[in-house]
């Protein structure tokens, strides 16, 4: 996706996930899908997006602090400097003041950061959403692709396609650029991690699997109640 398309992307699902509960968003994807593996591309955006607004959610949990970073906490790593392509327009509205600053967000010797711990989805810079929002697209898209082996008679079967899937979600937070000197022990596959580690991406998958067991259970409901409302000749 090019820039452009991202902001629009962004723009509509976030959007949309204002002014509706993710229940009836669910449901408005059942009514398009015969099945998981005829979701729509836009509804594979939806997920994503709702996802990626549950993983940020997710990523604050514990990690509001009251006292603002400007106070004192500097380098931790809630405080991110706005440097990317996607902040561009971003930093230029804070700077001219047309974006408002408040105690997290504010700017230092004229480099604009944003405290990303207590600012909820909808409010982060368009970087940080697209982030988050292709973490969940990835999560929802690698289940969606393995919905069959997940939900497989066998455990063994189950067993396998959830390691191949979290190893899928690993290796895309790496391509995502995610991994720097600090933590370069973290650039390797996913079995290879530690158990601390592990229980991330397996958050995404365990998040992922949630939202789209309730699409699949909204699509067969929908799907038996036009089957008992279709006239029979």
């Amino acid at each position: 996706m090019d820039l452009k398309h991202v902001r629009s992307v962004l723009a509509d699902t976030t959007s949309r996930m204002g002014d509706k509960p993710v229940v009836e968003l669910i449901s408005e994807m059942a009514q398009s899908s015969k099945s998981l593996k005829e979701v729509s591309l836009d509804s594979q955006y939806m997920l994503g997006a709702i996802l990626g607004s549950m993983l940020h959610q997710s990523y604050c949990d514990g990690r509001r602090l009251e006292e603002p970073l400007e106070n004192g906490l500097v380098n931790n790593p809630r405080e991110k400097e706005l440097t990317e392509p996607l902040d561009r327009d971003f930093v230029l509205g804070v700077l001219e003041g047309r974006i408002p600053r408040d105690e997290t967000l504010y700017v230092k010797d004229g480099r604009v950061f944003m405290d990303i711990a207590n600012r909820d989805f909808t409010q982060l810079s368009p970087h940080w959403q697209y982030d988050n929002f292709m973490a969940g697209c990835c999560a929802a898209r690698s289940v969606l692709t393995n919905w069959e082996g997940l939900t497989h008679n066998s455990e063994e079967v189950r067993e396998f396609t959830t390691v191949a899937v979290a190893n899928g979600i690993h290796e895309a937070w790496i391509a995502r650029g995610n991994v720097g000197d600090y933590n370069a022990d973290l650039a390797t596959a996913y079995v290879n991690l530690p158990v601390d580690e592990q229980a991330k991406d397996l958050g995404h998958f365990t998040m992922a699997t949630g939202l789209i067991d309730s699409l699949q259970q909204e699509i067969v409901k929908y799907q038996a109640t036009t089957q008992t409302d279709t006239p029979t000749e």
